[in-house]
């Protein structure tokens, strides 16, 4: 990336722009691949490959992202724009690539263009149960802010709770779900145990696919030396040859070298991270209440990753996959905090399932 902001003065320009290193040159087949109608587990298995892993959950999450594409979403913006960056696919073949996954029941979420402020934080965010995004709006007389639903009728909810509401406003309704998800302060110190116990899982495979790349390294290193050798050696190996065989040795390091730089990123200790998702997760509904927009959005995101539905008739929200450390918290506490059956301490092996967590510290930079 270069523009304004970033660290390295030799990436420093006066427009930001974005472009496509060898981790995405690679993610070009993909598109490819997915466009010639492979299944996501071949695409992946093709990918690893390459030595690029990647997550079930990423891969998905990939197809419908307009980012890929050269378009520039964002929550507060009105409708999605042009980047100034050159997209891994064209839109044409993103379009199709969304026409393609037209039968999931989840549309592509960034392509909406629902206002949103600071009193309706959940535009674009929120769906109704019919699959549709909330839209949301004000009447200005009344200072009256709503969110609805275009395609159900009598799908309109009132988003801030006044003295004259008949019900619950679904901001003040979205921060009580928040706080089922929020970690008592009695089970701090299990609670910690555990995530120490998933973070170390985490650095020892980590540690273990560093190890392998190290070894595919120097066998790499090793192929290049032996390719100068022969080169040098016999003056029948030709250039041509000894220069096709140097580039694909060359990309490949270079590749390796990356993911060497990213594996070791994630081994680092996570320890010292501990502290401050505690913090997160014991005061989440109240950074939630007390943030700006940005913040709100962030957390939303954050614990509900693939977003949120709500049931017009009853109000009540539908929850999908949740951040797998809130998931984490819920095994203390339990989802239904009224329920009197639900054990308020669990049994633990420490054997979590690690692939696809998302638990890198970054995430809770809020």
């Amino acid at each position: 990336m270069r523009g304004r902001k970033v660290g390295d003065y030799a990436l420093i320009q006066e427009k930001q722009s974005i472009t496509i290193n060898l981790e995405g040159e690679i993610l070009k087949k993909a598109w490819k691949w997915k466009l010639a109608g492979e299944r996501d587990f071949v695409i992946r298995e093709k990918l690893a490959k390459m030595n690029l892993d990647i997550t079930k959950q990423s891969l998905g999450a990939m197809w419908r992202n307009p980012f890929y594409c050269g378009i520039s979403v964002n929550a507060l913006l009105e409708e999605p724009v042009k980047g100034n960056w050159i997209g891994l696919v064209s839109e044409e073949d993103f379009l199709k690539v969304d026409r393609m996954l037209s039968e999931s029941k989840v549309p592509v979420k960034e392509y909406s263009k629902s206002k949103i402020n600071e009193f309706r934080p959940l535009t674009g965010f929120l769906r109704c149960e019919c699959g549709s995004l909330l839209t949301s709006y004000v009447v200005r007389k009344k200072n009256a802010h709503y969110y609805k639903c275009q395609k159900c009728r009598n799908a309109s909810f009132n988003a801030l709770t006044t003295p004259y509401s008949k019900t619950e406003g679904l901001n003040d309704s979205f921060e009580k779900l928040l706080s089922k998800y929020t970690l008592s302060s009695q089970f701090i110190e299990p609670f910690k145990l555990q995530l120490n116990k998933l973070f170390d899982i985490m650095q020892s495979e980590g540690r273990e696919e560093l190890n392998g790349l190290v070894s595919k390294k120097k066998d790499l290193e090793n192929k290049i030396e032996n390719l100068d050798k022969r080169y040098f050696e016999n003056p029948n190996f030709g250039d041509e040859k000894y220069n096709r065989y140097s580039h694909q040795f060359d990309m490949e390091l270079k590749e390796i070298e990356l993911q060497i730089t990213s594996n070791s990123k994630k081994i680092s200790n996570h320890g010292r991270h501990i502290d401050k998702v505690i913090e997160k997760v014991t005061n989440i509904n109240k950074y939630w209440k007390e943030g700006g927009i940005d913040s709100k959005i962030r957390i939303q995101n954050l614990v509900f990753p693939e977003g949120l539905s709500i049931r017009a008739g009853n109000r009540e929200y539908l929850t999908g996959r949740v951040n797998s450390i809130f998931g984490l918290v819920q095994t203390f506490t339990g989802i239904d905090r009224g329920n009197e059956k639900q054990k308020t301490h669990q049994k633990f092996d420490g054997s979590f399932s690690v692939a696809g967590t998302g638990l890198e510290p970054v995430t809770f930079g809020l």
